[in-house]
């Protein structure tokens, strides 16, 4: 579950990344910082993944 939910992440990193028009290496960076770990409420999420969390909370 927990490799699905990475490869998940990534691939949505990749997805919103690939409409932006910058160059490979900051787009490699970015996507790094996307990717990195956040503590929440001492819950650990993947930026990217707390944005999607925090999403369908709201919604």
């Amino acid at each position: 579950m927990i490799r699905y939910r990475t490869k998940y992440y990534e691939r949505r990193a990749d997805e919103i990344l690939s409409e932006l028009d910058l160059p490979r290496e900051i787009r490699r960076k970015v996507k790094k910082k996307l990717l990195e770990p956040v503590v929440v409420k001492g819950k650990y999420f993947g930026k990217l993944g707390y944005r999607c969390e925090l999403g369908h909370r709201i919604a």
